[in-house]
Parts: structure tokens; sequence; C-alpha cells
């Protein structure tokens, strides 16, 4: 870590001496110092390309994700189906709002919010060492759902833990918590 500020640092001052009009910035359109089109300056920046090239995307990262988007798609998504059929049956209103890696089931009463129980699927990556002598077999991406309750703290739960009558179990014990039952 402390050579990765060492080099942020220094890649800090290098820039400012090559843009010494950027401290002035802020002070106005006519700043001092600075020649040219702002809009060729923007075309400048945004076609300059990253000196970083990215790595290619690992294969098993895909295969958790779309593990994720499968069990939004197929767990989530008729649990909560199933849970607003039956809030709307005891006069409330229920919205499902939903990506491809995250739902939200919300509650109003009257007209407000009441309840708010959202899903958000996430994808850990297995450590790794930096120590060559504590080589470990590699471990697969472990696609995990975070339930975030209103006002709540966010719980992961592995995907292959969760099937719908537990998430509607989970949807209840937390919707009688915050109605103080």
């Amino acid at each position: 870590m402390c050579w990765s500020v060492y080099r942020g640092l220094h890649a800090e001052r290098r820039r400012r001496r090559r843009l010494p009009e950027m401290e002035t910035a802020g002070q106005g359109a006519a700043a001092p110092g600075r020649t040219g089109d702002w809009r060729s300056r923007l075309g400048s920046i945004l076609g300059r390309r990253d000196q970083r090239q990215s790595a290619p995307p690992d294969p098993r990262f895909d295969t958790a994700r779309g593990a994720v988007a499968q069990f939004i798609e197929t767990v989530v998504l008729p649990a909560f189906s199933d849970l607003a059929v039956e809030l709307r049956q005891h006069g409330r209103e229920a919205l499902i709002d939903h990506q491809r890696y995250y739902a939200v089931l919300i509650v109003r009463y009257r007209g407000e919010e009441e309840f708010r129980y959202a899903i958000r699927g996430r994808v850990y990556h297995a450590l790794s060492f930096s120590m060559a002598q504590l080589t470990r077999p590699r471990q697969s991406d472990r696609p995990t759902a975070e339930i975030l309750p209103r006002g709540g703290i966010a719980r992961p739960f592995a995907i292959a833990s969760l099937d719908r009558q537990a998430l509607i179990d989970d949807f209840l014990a937390e919707y009688a918590k915050w109605k103080g039952w």
C-alpha cells in the first residue's frame, strides 16, 4: 500500500508541474495561462486512450454473475410477486422494481412508503495471497445475495442457501420487526 501512495503522490506532482493552469480553473472562464477552446480540450481528454490495458474478463466471473442474475429472475422475482399479491389483498400497495442484479419490493400504505425490502446480488472473489509459499488451490468466486431491509445492515447469504420460501419467511420476519411485532 505504501508503494501505491508513493506512486500516486509523485504522479500528482508531475501532473501539477505539467498543468499549472489547472490550479486557477476555479477562477472563472478567463483563467490566465489558458489557451484554446474548451471544446477542443474536452475532445483531447475524451480522445486520449488509457495507458493501462484492462485485463480480459475472467469466464468464472461471468459464470458467477450469470448465477446471480438467474437467482434474481427465478427465485427473488417470483417470491416478490407472491408477496405483492398477498399484500394487495391486505390493503397495501406493493411495487416491484428490478434490474439484472438487484430487486426491491416497496410496500406503500395510504400513499406513503411503509417498508422496503431489497436484494442485491454480489460476486465475492476468492482471496489471493502475495507470498508464493502460501499457495492454495484456486477457489471459485462466490455468488452471494445481500438482503437490504429498510434501515438495516446488508446481510449476505450464499445463493444456494436461499430458496423462494426462505426469502418469503425472511421478508415476513423483517416486516414484522419493522411493524414492532
